[in-house]
């Protein structure tokens, strides 16, 4: 009885890019002025699904040259996410952030923004200036707007 005729390759895992076919993430970090900032800080993030619910993760950092030039080659990213956030930020600074496609070579200039002081006005229970009360802020996340 002659073989079964052949169906081609058994079915392999998921197929891993070549050297070149990974991506990158390049760019420059500047500040508000147009001036290049060195030593920034520059993470990738991706979404992660893996744990059931979503969260962004690091997937690759670095940091910027003395010139603020930066690059990152990224991990594989199965399957690609729609989006990545490009960070880069140095202590004492707002941290400039850009969204891009990671299906395509990233270039991405950051600007970080100016800074800004924070103004705020704290008031007790019955609406009045709470005098003599001592703030301190660790740490600001999201927009904060003013009004």
């Amino acid at each position: 009885m002659p073989p079964p005729p052949s169906a081609g390759p058994a079915p392999t895992a998921a197929a891993r890019p070549a050297a070149a076919d990974l991506l990158s993430a390049s760019g420059q970090v500047t500040d508000d002025a147009g001036e290049p900032v060195p030593g920034a800080r520059v993470a990738v993030y991706a979404p992660d699904t893996s744990r059931g619910v979503r969260y962004d993760r690091a997937v690759a950092e670095t940091v910027a040259g003395e010139d603020g030039r930066f690059r990152l080659a990224l991990p594989p990213l199965y399957p690609p996410p729609p989006t990545v956030r490009v960070l880069a930020g140095v202590p004492g600074r707002p941290v400039g952030v850009v969204v891009l496609d990671p299906r395509y070579p990233m270039d991405a200039p950051i600007v970080l923004p100016p800074v800004a002081p924070l103004r705020l006005r704290l008031v007790g229970p019955a609406g009045r200036a709470a005098a003599g009360a001592r703030v301190e802020v660790a740490q600001v996340r999201g927009v904060v707007r003013a009004d």
